[in-house]
């Protein structure tokens, strides 16, 4: 039974390329997975069956275990998240980047930055935060359509790995996408990667149009191999708590672990506590004042959360016992 990677699923059918042989076939999936709750998802290492019948068709018999899983893109297996800001048309949205940031390193997936369409006038404001991710420690690449610059650093970054490519709509993931899998192919003769539709940006209300419909894995060609990820551009994102609250955020921002531990105050929020190790950082510039801002709203919002979520749970049942505070003698 050969193995293989699901590359792309539409409509209950998925194409899986062969690990041996590079064919694609495909596939639909066992009706034991729907009874078990398990939905294949881009990204799966397979083992699937041939179709004797059909050439070109077969079907998926086993799944393996997965290393990583995002459920927004569903993708698994993912090693890296490229997080793409257009440094203008549309404005940059750096909240957004953070919280792809912290969906990615709570996932155990390494975040990359590309600082896109850095020849646009508008680009040279947004130096110093990219410089805040840079001094966090995250790789970050400019990078422009003009003369394919930057994508050279950004292939030798993806080569022999899975990424995901992440950012609002019209940031330029698409375009991206095909002049690294262009690059790749040179000196690859007929090695095979799909071209993306690249869409227009709306000049009436600044957003990119959504011209990526599903998720698919584009092989990227050469010595290094790998895949990389195009998926459907986020507008939003909500911070999705799951093992983790406001009092782990501190650990999924790697400027401040040099600070942990060295507060005054056990528990400290790193917001207005004195004697806080991050804020003496903070003040004496050795951490970006513009990561340090988002991570203050985030806390607060996951704080706000949780203190709902706790309420909600001491909450009496109808027609249950009064709450003890409010016993009357």
């Amino acid at each position: 039974m050969p193995a293989g990677k699901i590359i792309k699923g539409v409509g209950g059918l998925y194409s899986v390329e062969e690990r041996q042989g590079g064919g694609v076939y495909l596939c639909s999936a066992r009706g034991i997975f729907r009874k078990d709750g398990i939905k294949p998802l881009a990204g799966d290492d397979v083992d699937f069956e041939i179709d004797a019948l059909r050439a070109g068709y077969g079907s998926v018999r086993a799944i393996g275990a997965r290393r990583s899983e995002l459920s927004r893109p569903p993708v698994s297996n993912v090693d890296q998240m490229l997080i793409v800001l257009a440094l203008s048309e549309p404005a940059p949205d750096f909240l957004l980047a953070d919280k792809l940031i912290l969906a990615a390193l709570s996932s155990g997936i390494r975040p990359l930055i590309c600082a896109n369409k850095s020849d646009l006038p508008a680009a040279a404001g947004c130096a110093g935060e990219r410089e805040g991710y840079e001094r966090a420690g995250f790789l970050t690449v400019r990078a422009s359509k003009s003369g394919a610059s930057g994508y050279a650093p950004l292939l030798s970054a993806l080569s022999g790995k899975v990424t995901i490519l992440a950012g609002q709509s019209g940031v330029g993931k698409s375009t991206l996408l095909n002049g690294i899998a262009e690059l790749s192919r040179a000196g690859a003769a007929g090695a095979d990667s799909a071209r993306m539709a690249v869409g227009a940006i709306s000049r009436r209300i600044g957003r990119g149009r959504h011209t990526t419909r599903h998720v698919e894995l584009v092989r990227l060609a050469g010595d290094g191999g790998g895949y990389a990820v195009d998926s459907p551009g986020f507008s939003a994102l909500e911070i999705c708590a799951g093992a983790w609250g406001f009092r782990e955020l501190d650990a999924l921002y790697p400027e401040f672990l040099p600070y942990i531990g060295r507060c005054r105050f056990a528990g400290c929020s790193h917001i207005h506590e004195p004697g806080c190790a991050v804020l003496e950082a903070l003040g004496a510039g050795s951490l970006h004042a513009g990561r340090h801002g988002r991570y203050a709203a985030f806390y607060a919002a996951l704080k706000q959360a949780g203190d709902r979520k706790y309420a909600k749970k001491r909450r009496p049942r109808a027609g249950g016992p009064p709450n003890a505070n409010n016993n009357q003698a």
